[in-house]
């Protein structure tokens, strides 16, 4: 009578597969789903209806109300906010009681990152769903005014009738419709909020809350409802050393704190357990304004965050206590974040839980971004920003439609470019994020690679010490980028999140340990040679020495090359992981003798199989049987060379494609001196993700000694047509140390086609002096020097 499904007076034997309606069909059951789902003759489970619901009821329901809602705002028809109303009005009906926990109990996945919380979806994705009933609702409460118009339009007779066959309170006016939808939705937040069925990633929780407060505008509740955004919260580890949490969103484990105690009006009280505002800018956001998730997708959806925290507090002009511009002066690099990160004007390192192997992404960037910072800053950096953004040209910028003048900022850009030039990129360090990116060329012919050593908990991979590249428009290392799912799901915590897939060193056979931020050594740039050079011992305890020094050189104004020394001293075995882009791959100095069988963890061990320890989101394993067609090479040449000729997979490229998408771009890897076994193996990126790649090509470099003590010196060139690195030969250095290759002085000449000769010396004592050749002297961490036809054309040392 109430309108409600009651599940316990139904009878599901009625159910059947209407394409098999004969009870005796073996088909007559198959597919059909009682809403508990459907299991196969295997066990495994579908659920078909709760995928319905979400997709197909839920989340339909609320883009309705998004596009009717910004249709009567932009147009004044009463109808569409009428229409909204109705939607409403049924959501208000039925949002107090829903409950997923239910679901959860019954193995239900919904966003809810393990906590069984949430409503209608899981906790995390129910902050967005809520939030946008009360912003249509805010945006329609006018339309609801105007008595006359809302009866003349018949959603009174409707709601009447309604409410009077389910015995619900009137709703047939538009007095008695806003209170319903107030009662039932917008004072539903706070507490589905504080009992943790509301619970997203940072600071969104806030916004959701923000939300609430601003729409209902209530003279008594609002700016109480505000104040706990900024109240402090002591229940759970967010005060602690940031990163130590294990952060919400899409599934990652969540610990929503019990509910707060009821006070004696019957409202929960949230001493203690507020919103914690300025914990966060005081330490989960670093000096460079990247919040301590990790991946740059994540960690910048704080700035959007906080960016609409602070635009909702600014409609509710009566509330002063806080303010996020006014107080946080993090606030402001929070947006210079994103565009810091950027490459070749197009690319953010997939650092984490971000992006798709090699797809351009620039993130959040955008110009419109930069244009709302520059109106709320007045910075000129942010203005040449959302100028470098739009192609170097103010065409098409404008304000929102509200403002009064929409175009003038385009006016006001040219005044800044005018006065102070373009943006210049440069290489940098965001120390606190922990990345560095070293940047050369412009325009088409830009090269960036860059070293990975921040944090790797959250939304981050144990991936300290990953490189990238890019070149040739192109991502030529790309890192696998955003799992298969972001839960407990084997192939993220055995590969995607795993040390062995991304471009570093694995010790042990086991993953790094989680780390908040490796050392950043050295850092320094010449108008020809960058260098940097990153420690993080503490990720293998039993390392001494965990270094990795990465150089770029330029050839000429349109090519580079990486020389790259990685060393390790601890442990019994390492293995160093590299991989290129999709494309066509040849090598030398490679016998390599195909495995029968298995994957890189042995012959007898399949696809995906845990053989080495059971699977666990703690997961200590090698990772290795997510490597398969694996070819060996027992004893590697003194020189170890792959070369790929490169897939514009994502067709970054205008008229690149010669064939099968195949450039004319390649990528060079050179390994020196390979310290044991060599393998070629296949590795997957997420599948479930369209346009990434089916594989990609794995070399695994396999060192092993007790303790190992270890030096992977590698030279890494993009070209285009035919290579600029005519050779590649070690060089001798005296003294000589011993005992581990870790301790020695490396270096190496590289010979270019034009007839230019570069030394790079290497040491990890700086202090000694050190003969190259008999004829360099070198006392440093790091030297360079070139010579044209046996003349000395350039030097640099760090």
């Amino acid at each position: 009578s109430d309108g409600l499904f009651r599940r316990e007076q139904a009878d599901a034997s009625l159910l059947y597969n209407t394409e098999h309606p004969d009870p005796n069909d073996p088909l007559h059951r198959f597919g059909v789903d009682d809403s508990y789902g459907w299991k196969d003759a295997e066990g495994n489970g579908y659920r078909f209806i709760g995928y319905y619901d979400h997709y197909g009821a839920w989340t339909a329901v609320s883009h309705a109300l998004s596009a009717l809602s910004e249709a009567y705002v932009l147009t004044g028809e009463q109808r569409t906010a009428h229409k909204a109303a109705i939607l409403l009005a049924r959501v208000a009906d039925l949002y107090p009681d829903m409950d997923y926990s239910f679901w959860a109990k019954l193995g239900f996945e919904n966003s809810d990152g393990g906590s069984g919380h949430g409503k209608v979806f899981g906790c995390i994705w129910e902050a967005g769903l809520v939030s946008g009933f009360a912003r249509a609702y805010d945006a329609i409460r006018d339309g609801l005014d105007d008595e006359e118009g809302f009866n003349m339009l018949n959603p009174s007779v409707f709601l009447n009738e309604k409410a009077k066959r389910f015995g619900l309170p009137p709703q047939g006016s538009g007095q008695a419709l806003r209170a319903h939808i107030e009662e039932h939705i917008l004072r539903q937040i706070e507490p589905a909020i504080l009992r943790g069925d509301i619970r997203v990633n940072e600071p969104h929780t806030q916004v959701t809350m923000a939300t609430a407060a601003v729409v209902l505008n209530d003279p008594n509740e609002s700016d109480r409802m505000l104040d706990w955004i900024f109240a402090p919260k002591t229940d759970d580890k967010v005060n602690n050393r940031p990163g130590d949490q294990e952060t919400e969103g899409h599934g990652d484990k969540v610990s929503p704190s019990p509910p707060p105690p009821l006070s004696p009006s019957g409202r929960r009280r949230w001493e203690g357990n507020g919103g914690h505002i300025p914990a966060l800018f005081a330490g989960e956001i670093d000096r460079d304004g990247v919040s301590s998730e990790a991946s740059p997708g994540y960690s910048f959806w704080w700035l959007m965050g906080m960016m609409e925290l602070h635009e909702i507090l600014s409609k509710r002009p009566s509330y002063t206590r806080h303010n996020i511009q006014r107080d946080f002066p993090k606030f402001r690099e929070m947006f210079r974040a994103p565009a810091r990160l950027i490459c070749l004007g197009r690319y953010t390192p997939d650092i984490g839980d971000s992006g798709s192997p090699g797809s351009p992404n620039r993130n959040v960037a955008s110009v419109e971004l930069y244009l709302k910072a520059f109106e709320r800053f007045g910075d000129p950096e942010f203005a040449q920003t959302a100028y470098w953004l739009g192609g170097n040209t103010t065409a098409g910028m404008h304000r929102s439609i509200f403002h009064p003048e929409p175009e003038q900022v385009g006016e006001q850009v040219k005044q800044v470019i005018a006065r102070h030039g373009a943006r210049q990129e440069r290489s940098e360090v965001l120390g606190g994020y922990g990345l560095a990116i070293l940047r050369s060329g412009k325009g088409a012919h830009q090269r960036a690679a860059w070293i990975y050593h921040g944090r790797t908990m959250g939304h981050g991979h144990l991936d300290t010490g990953n490189l990238g590249l890019y070149a040739h428009g192109l991502d030529l290392m790309p890192d696998l980028g955003y799992p298969e799912y972001a839960s407990a799901w084997p192939k993220r915590f055995g590969w995607t999140h795993h040390t062995v897939s991304h471009n570093t060193v694995m010790v042990d056979r086991t993953p790094q340990h989680p780390n908040y931020s490796g050392n950043l050594r050295l850092f320094g740039t010449s108008p020809k040679v960058q260098m940097v050079e990153i420690a993080s011992e503490n990720i293998y305890p039993q390392c001494k020495v965990y270094r990795r020094t990465v150089v770029l050189v330029d050839i000429s104004p349109t090519a580079s090359y990486v020389v790259d020394l990685f060393r390790v001293e601890g442990g019994e075995e390492h293995h160093f992981s590299f991989h290129g882009p999709e494309g066509n791959l040849s090598m030398e100095g490679l016998d390599l003798i195909p495995q029968r069988r298995g994957t890189y963890a042995g012959e007898d061990v399949p696809f995906g199989e845990f053989a080495d320890e059971p699977f666990s989101s703690h997961y200590r394993g090698s990772g290795f049987q997510y490597l398969y067609n694996v070819q060996r090479c027992a004893a590697p040449k003194p020189a170890i060379s792959m070369d790929w000729r490169v897939k514009d997979t994502w067709r970054v490229l205008a008229g690149s494609e010669i064939r099968n998408g195949l450039t004319d771009v390649h990528l060079r890897w050179t390994m020196l001196d390979p310290p044991g076994e060599v393998a070629l193996c296949d590795g997957d990126p997420p599948q479930n993700k369209p346009g990434n790649p089916r594989r990609l090509k794995y070399g695994m470099v396999h060192s092993k000694g007790a303790p190992a003590s270890t030096g992977f010196l590698s030279v890494i060139e993009s070209y285009r047509g035919e290579p600029a690195i005519r050779s590649i030969e070690p060089v001798s250095v005296e003294p000589d140390d011993e005992p581990g290759t870790h301790l020695k002085a490396r270096a190496l000449k590289i010979t270019l086609t034009g007839g230019r000769t570069d030394t790079l010396m290497f040491s990890l004592d700086p202090d000694r002096t050190r003969r190259i050749e008999d004829r360099i002297a070198f006392c440093g961490s790091f030297g360079f020097y070139s010579e044209v036809d046996g003349r000395f054309r350039d030097a640099f040392l760090i």
